[in-house]
């Protein structure tokens, strides 16, 4: 399992990417940002432009519960029953499935701050990526490990 480290290096690089565009851009940011942005790409409520550190603080947050909670596979909910000779293979698609969730949800924040900075100094901006799609990747993320370690018990 000790190739699974790759997928933190990179998970953490996304983190470190994310506080890097961040602290970038926050000079140039206006004093009033978007802070609320419907599925369309409209923001609806503005704050200032300290709440640019929000999204790395809260993905900072997520990343730290990923780390710990990877660390207690058995306390894991498993889709099916584990025993001595699926507890190994049920482990590994359960921290496998966390690292990719992590990945997914790196790569939400970082779009959410990209689209959130560029909106705030240009109101036609449009996201990199649609939401929805990020949302229904995520989703189909958990979906596919479910039926994984269903189908492989």
């Amino acid at each position: 399992m000790e190739f699974l480290i790759v997928f933190d290096i990179v998970n953490a690089a996304l983190l470190l990417w994310l506080w890097y565009i961040t602290i970038k851009k926050y000079p140039s940011l206006p004093e009033q940002i978007p802070t609320k942005i419907d599925f369309e790409g409209k923001p609806y409520r503005f704050g200032n432009k300290k709440f640019a550190f929000v999204l790395p603080v809260m993905a900072l947050f997520i990343f730290g519960l990923f780390i710990f909670g990877i660390q207690f596979p058995e306390k894991f909910n498993y889709p099916v029953k584990i025993t001595q000779e699926n507890q190994g293979r049920q482990t590994l698609i359960a921290v496998l499935g966390l690292r990719l969730l992590q990945f997914s949800a790196s790569l939400i924040f970082l779009n959410l701050q990209d689209f959130t900075l560029r909106k705030a100094v240009n109101t036609e901006a449009k996201p990199k990526v649609n939401m929805v799609d990020i949302l229904l990747s995520w989703l189909a993320v958990v979906l596919v490990f479910i039926i994984i370690a269903v189908v492989i018990k």
